[in-house]
């Protein structure tokens, strides 16, 4: 096949009754096939029979693309384009990826995959690099955990990694995963440690999200390990008669850390003392509590 500078008498090739040798549409072009935008057609005696596609010269598929990164590609929804390989290529052994019939023009750079693929290959400076895996299309976030809203907002947390829907927060996530392949996270309540907002997972379902409750100041009388020294603290973290808390003397507390067993809930008194910690200790802990 060889390029020529023909004319024709009509704005599109198919519509033409004849092929031209010269601009003022004199002389006719000699009798034979000729093909434009992926198209042939026979001028027999002067004038041009009908169309036919070029279909041997090509093989074409619908792919994905995106320009951004591989992760958009599989994980977010796309819309097929139509595009084109040599005869008998495939997205797996095409040497590149045109947009047009006549394989001229390479597709523009970025990431490509079959609808729903699990594996992509990437343009760059026009080159069709190897086929690759697609990436978890799951997101890694820290959460703060506790198995109550109250705990959770207003006394302690554990603090882990867990997934979201890729390109997705917590917040708006349809699930919650406690790895990358989509396992679901566990019973609870999460939130990232800076929000007032929390949602709850029950089983594999994640409800809504929620302002956290209000978080009441308590008043607490703590017993000193190993003496009868009392003191009185505020705070909002929550805890239970005999539960064993680190605290500090004054407030704001300063100096060593103490532990001390909680002895009254919402006593009287003047607070005297803070609490250093969330967490409860016994008595005999060396490692938390000061003697």
């Amino acid at each position: 096949m060889s390029l020529v500078n023909k004319y024709i008498d009509s704005v599109s090739f198919l519509t033409a009754t004849a092929v031209y040798d010269d601009v003022n549409l004199t002389t006719k072009s000699a009798d034979g096939y000729y093909q434009s935008g992926g198209q042939y057609r026979q001028q027999v005696s002067g004038f041009l029979l009908s169309s036919t596609v070029c279909s041997d010269c090509f093989d074409y598929d619908s792919l994905d693309y995106v320009s951004t990164t591989p992760g958009d590609l599989c994980c977010l929804g796309q819309t097929a384009t139509q595009y084109y390989y040599p005869t008998g290529s495939t997205f797996l052994t095409t040497t590149n990826i045109y947009t047009d019939v006549n394989l001229s023009s390479i597709a523009a750079d970025g990431y490509y995959s079959e609808p729903n693929g699990s594996q992509y290959r990437e343009i760059a400076s026009s080159s069709l690099g190897s086929l690759t895996s697609c990436p978890s299309c799951y997101t890694a976030v820290t959460l703060d955990f506790n198995t109550t809203a109250n705990d959770l907002c207003c006394v302690s947390q554990t603090s882990g990694t867990y997934y979201v829907d890729y390109g997705t927060t917590l917040y708006t996530t349809s699930g919650l995963y406690s790895d990358s392949i989509g396992t679901a996270a566990g019973t609870g309540f999460y939130k990232t440690s800076a929000s007032t907002n929390y949602r709850e997972q029950v089983g594999s379902s994640l409800g809504g999200s929620a302002a956290c409750p209000g978080c009441s100041a308590v008043k607490y009388t703590i017993e000193a390990c190993g003496t009868l020294l009392l003191y009185t603290v505020v705070n909002t973290w929550t805890f239970s008669l005999n539960d064993v808390v680190q605290f500090q003397v004054g407030t704001p507390g300063a100096g060593a850390v103490y532990c001390g067993t909680i002895t009254n809930i919402n006593s009287s008194g003047t607070a005297d003392a803070s609490l250093a910690s969330a967490q409860t200790y016994g008595c005999g802990d060396v490692v938390h509590c000061a003697t």
